[in-house]
């Protein structure tokens, strides 16, 4: 059931063949325990996905605090910038140059988050879809 309840889980695996490899384990069980192993299966899988989808939010965490940082590294750089007097050329586009950098780092990692921010919405999707599968062949 462990071995089975990974595979089910992983992301690498097409839902379609997870819910054909729930199918044919359950084709395997005899009457009797069937619920009981079917039950212990949805259990396991949805405790992995869970682990999963758990991490996948704490990455999100330190991405969202990892761009909160950059955000302010740009305002101290705008500030900075503008206290700089204007005959300071070589610093002034030094900092510039800089902030420029951050300014397209921030942007690149915002247009990532949105892709981030899907991943524990899949696996949600993907948990539904396994506990409507395995319940179908419940007794």
């Amino acid at each position: 059931i462990d071995e089975l309840a990974g595979e089910l889980a992983a992301r690498r695996v097409p839902l379609e063949q997870a819910e054909a490899q729930a199918g044919a384990f359950a084709a395997t069980l005899a009457d009797g325990p069937k619920d009981e192993q079917l039950t212990r299966l949805f259990a396991r899988t949805l405790e992995i996905i869970n682990s999963d989808r758990s991490s996948i939010i704490q990455g999100i965490r330190k991405y969202a605090r990892g761009q909160r940082a950059l955000a302010e590294t740009i305002t101290e750089k705008n500030e900075r910038l503008s206290e700089l007097p204007k005959d300071q050329v070589v610093e002034r586009d030094t900092l510039i140059a800089e902030r420029d950098w951050d300014i397209r780092i921030y942007d690149d990692r915002a247009r990532s988050l949105t892709y981030l921010c899907e991943q524990p919405v899949l696996l949600e999707q993907r948990a539904f879809a396994l506990a409507r599968t395995i319940a179908s062949h419940l007794e």
